[in-house]
């Protein structure tokens, strides 16, 4: 499940990871490429600072050579405090000349897909749209973690999983997980408030805000050997909008930590959405992952 937890994971067993060892940096490009640009570190604590960039320019082929370009800037934060604590915040504001397809879509529904809310630029074409990102850890032991934040979570393999995928936009959730049974299981609990594209009726506000629901995210792993593993998941999407009620309380089996309870409580034909999904990887060599 990523993001991966660092003090739960043994870097070496992850694929297409390579830890880069060589020597053959300059002092300017150890600092550019490897290093945290401010940093401060102690035996109780660790804290850094790195401003963060995209820039990148391209044409579309099937369009006339449409021009695109993307230019983002951000900042990251990060830190541990003691061994039990750990933070991280991003903030990224981003202008970007979208595919024509993309673009219509951001001019229809003032969103852009995974990336949220946008404005107009100064051109028809143009869009500006800023957005953060971040999370407190707290591991009171070595095999349990809780996490608070505003991100994206992945469940599954590939570019793009079926099962969760991060393309969604970020969300605030709360994520448990536990490791047991010597480090071969692991199952993780997560609670979102999630967004549609569907806003509320217009009222007062300058602009109406998006229909929520509640996201419920069970996914039980077990990994024999650090090749394999397979894996069972249970997600549920809650209404919490209804077109004749406005808004209702979310059904109370959104809020159980057991695997499966939501099936169970709910099926798969009432009002809430419920997807079951099996996973299977296993690793052949550093390079080949058959999933």
């Amino acid at each position: 499940m990523q993001p991966y937890i660092e003090g739960m994971t043994n870097v070496n067993d992850l694929p297409l990871i390579h830890v880069d060892s060589g020597l053959y940096y300059y002092e300017f490009t150890q600092k550019l490429w490897k290093e945290n640009l401010f940093y401060k570190q102690e035996e109780d604590y660790f804290l850094s600072f790195d401003p963060l960039g995209n820039f990148r320019m391209g044409e579309d082929v099937s369009d006339s050579l449409r021009t695109m370009f993307r230019n983002s800037r951000a900042v990251r934060i990060q830190g541990d405090l003691g061994d039990k604590f750990s933070f991280e915040s991003f903030f990224w504001e981003n202008q970007a000349k979208m595919p024509r397809y993309i673009a219509e879509y951001a001019a229809t529904n003032r969103v852009l897909p995974s990336e949220g809310r946008v404005k107009q630029g100064s051109k028809a074409d143009l869009w500006d749209f800023g957005f953060a990102s971040g999370y407190v850890s707290y591991s009171p032991k070595d095999h349990l973690n809780f996490q608070l934040g505003h991100g994206k979570q992945f469940i599954g393999n590939g570019y793009r999983s079926v099962i969760l995928s991060d393309y969604a936009f970020n969300y605030p959730y709360i994520r448990g997980t536990w490791n047991f049974g010597g480090g071969k299981f692991q199952y993780a609990a997560t609670y979102a408030q999630l967004s549609s594209v569907n806003r509320l009726p217009e009222s007062t506000t300058p602009e109406a805000t998006f229909k929520k629901k509640f996201g419920t995210f069970h996914y039980l792993s077990f990994k024999p050997n650090p090749k394999l593993e397979l894996g069972l998941f249970e997600g549920t999407t809650f209404k919490q909008y209804n077109d004749t009620l406005g808004s209702v309380p979310v059904h109370f089996s959104a809020y159980s930590p057991v695997i499966l309870s939501s099936l169970a409580l709910n099926g798969f034909e009432s009002a809430n959405n419920v997807m079951l999904g099996l996973n299977a990887s296993y690793r052949i060599g550093k390079l080949t992952q058959l999933y």
